[in-house]
């Protein structure tokens, strides 16, 4: 005759099966986010190469965060007044996949139903591409492209916001003020006619109470989308995975040797 399982048995069993689903579940999970991060880092990279190819087939010129359009072209199928970087990058890539991050919600990442890529997870450096209304740049104005970022992760919305998607097509900047207008000079803190370099101190200070998405550029960018740090495409076509203080520590500042675009008067919406 078998002899059935008492209660203290059953009790045990189940303590053991609880105690290895505590210690497993945080290791899938773990898992889980280190296999979105190394398909965030494929994106970056990927992303970082059509940058390459792009300026290469145009004189070395950088795309633009955005470019005006004439929307009112009957070639142009979307009613919009603007064509955004993954719009002109994406010729070199033809994957709407890589401008998707899994760590990202999907519902923040609407950009328009009419664009070849109407979701993006990625936001760029305005130094490196100029917005609509700034200069153009040249390539061969980089000094260090190894050391220079192009892009990076896209916050989809502020803690404080109360839940208000940011838009999808800005940039972002390692700058105070974001967009200095060229009159300024860089100097150690931005002052009537300087501008400076961001701190991580005053970053998360403002992230705390900060609702609209012009008051500090640099937290348009999501820094801590992997816990501790956030993925980078580099000038140089290479890509990294790093926490926000290497990024803006001023022995090696990695947003530009200075803010590149060259503001226009009376056009540039500069600070």
């Amino acid at each position: 005759m078998k002899r059935a399982f008492t209660l203290i048995e059953l009790l045990v069993v189940i303590a053991i099966i609880a105690i290895l689903a505590a210690i497993l579940f945080p290791v899938f999970a773990q898992a889980k986010e280190a296999a979105k991060k190394a398909s965030c880092l494929s994106n970056m990279k990927q992303q970082g190469l059509a940058i390459m190819m792009y300026h290469q087939d145009y004189d070395d010129e950088m795309p633009r965060t955005s470019t005006d359009v004439d929307y009112m072209d009957p070639t142009y199928i979307c009613p919009k007044l603007r064509v955004y970087w993954i719009e002109a990058v994406y010729p070199y890539v033809k994957n709407k996949g890589v401008f998707v991050c899994p760590s990202q919600r999907e519902k923040d990442l609407d950009v328009y139903a009419c664009s070849p890529v109407p979701k993006n997870a990625y936001i760029s450096n305005y130094a490196a591409m100029p917005a609509h209304d700034f200069g153009s740049i040249n390539y061969s104005v980089f000094g260090d492209p190894a050391g220079l970022i192009l892009n990076t992760e896209r916050r989809g919305r502020f803690p404080a916001s109360g839940g208000e998607i940011l838009a999808p097509y800005k940039g972002t900047s390692g700058f105070l003020p974001g967009q200095p207008c060229s009159f300024r000079t860089l100097a150690d803190r931005p002052g009537r006619n300087t501008y400076g370099r961001m701190s991580e101190a005053k970053a998360r200070k403002d992230l705390l109470t900060q609702t609209d998405d012009d008051t500090n550029l640099l937290n348009r960018a999501n820094y801590d989308e992997h816990g501790n740090g956030a993925q980078y495409a580099f000038a140089d076509g290479h890509a990294k995975f790093m926490p926000l203080s290497r990024t803006l520590d001023p022995a090696h500042f990695l947003w530009g040797e200075y803010f590149y675009p060259r503001s226009i008067d009376g056009v540039s919406e500069c600070d």
